[in-house]
């Protein structure tokens, strides 16, 4: 999986809600490592249990989280 979609959708998000990913893990309940290590491009496979939690807490898709669609919305 090429995390780079991943990783600058999250950025995005983050910039357009006014948290950090600091806050990102507070809020979502995810630790910093796990976070950190995905947007530092290190895991390039990460689980879906982790994705889901933060396109929940955006409240967008998994597709859209991942780059696969430009659509945020959930269907």
């Amino acid at each position: 999986m090429d995390s780079q979609p991943l990783i600058n959708v999250i950025n995005e998000l983050c910039v357009k809600n006014g948290i950090t990913i600091n806050k990102l893990c507070t809020l979502s309940g995810l630790t910093q490592s796990t976070v950190d290590t995905i947007i530092k491009g290190k895991s390039k496979n990460p689980r879906i249990s982790t994705l889901l939690v933060i396109a929940d807490y955006f409240n967008v898709s998994l597709d859209y989280l991942v780059g696969r669609s430009d659509n945020p919305k959930r269907i």
